[in-house]
């Protein structure tokens, strides 16, 4: 049978001591033989609508996460899937809740050409999780329920204020001092990656091929760096001058990069000629190269949106 279980990094499914990306077909006819509905496992045919889905996904990512098997009946008969498909459900979750969870879809293919979509909810970090109805929904034993209980809101909403909380102190960058001239203004960005799995995330990380960045970055960037500092890949490009020569270290257009996938960077507003204009144009190509760096880490899956729509 299929044992689910929680860890900081990952929430993972296993079969066998097979992991998530691992599994096969036959895994999962075990699974929808062996196992319940229940806090972790719901069942639902094809014929489900949008909003008992986005109900279900509400409620185990506002509790402990878990796997919704499609195409599979409450008497656990795999009937298959003609009306969802794999763009249908990522449309679907997107569309229905408010934030979207962390979640990852899988399509199995029995041998009677019978489709199973597996639908993987982490637990949610950001929670309450909200239907486009309004409603919050939690996961009591094998059921979804809303949730009308003040107390247990205001938990959740202290728990997002707290990770919010989190990830605005990790990327958060320290102000420029007041006492260094000809600095018009800056542009601070900031993001945390939300992924399903973060161990190819590190792993993308770790085999970063710096040399061959830094040759791409010689073709765009006139000065330019790149170095790993303890768990950060720091990038600059550019070369910044003051009226009164002084340089600070945050002076300068950068990128930091963690291992998590999390960014933080700075974008400068300067005026190195003394005149009265800021170079707009050497600003969208600081986001571009910086865009193509990451996605030259990551790979272009991971291609932030926010580099895109600037």
């Amino acid at each position: 049978g299929f044992t689910g279980f929680l860890s900081s990094a990952n929430f993972l499914l296993t079969s066998n001591n097979r992991e998530w990306n691992e599994l096969t077909v036959t895994d999962v006819e075990k699974a929808v033989a062996s196992e319940e509905e229940s806090f972790y496992f719901e069942f639902k045919d094809d014929r489900v609508e949008s909003r008992k889905l986005a109900e279900e996904i509400s409620a185990l990512a506002n509790t402990y996460g878990g796997y919704l098997f499609l195409g599979v009946s409450d008497k656990k008969e795999i009937d298959g899937c003609k009306k969802w498909n794999e763009q249908s459900i990522h449309a679907m979750i997107h569309d229905s809740l408010s934030p979207t969870p962390g979640f990852d879809v899988k399509k199995f293919v029995t041998n009677d050409n019978k489709n199973i979509y597996v639908i993987r909810i982490e637990p949610g970090t950001m929670p309450p999780y909200i239907t486009s109805k309004g409603k919050i929904y939690e996961r009591l034993s094998s059921g979804s329920f809303p949730i009308n209980d003040s107390t247990k809101l205001t938990q959740m909403y202290y728990q997002r204020e707290n990770e919010l909380k989190r990830i605005e102190e990790k990327l958060t960058i320290g102000t420029i001092e007041s006492n260094v001239n000809n600095v018009f203004g800056y542009l601070d960005i900031g993001f945390s990656l939300k992924a399903t799995n973060y161990d190819a995330v590190w792993m993308k990380y770790v085999e970063a091929d710096l040399k061959q960045i830094g040759n791409e970055l010689k073709k765009t960037a006139n000065a330019y760096s790149i170095s790993r500092v303890g768990y950060s890949l720091v990038v600059s490009v550019g070369e910044i001058n003051t009226v009164n020569g002084n340089v600070l270290s945050n002076l300068h257009n950068f990128m930091e990069v963690m291992g998590d996938g999390s960014v933080k960077l700075r974008i400068l507003l300067t005026n190195n000629d003394e005149s009265d204009k800021v170079n707009i144009g050497w600003i969208f190509t600081v986001i571009s190269i910086f865009s193509d760096i990451y996605s030259r880490i990551f790979g272009e899956n991971y291609k932030p949106e926010l580099f895109t729509a600037v």
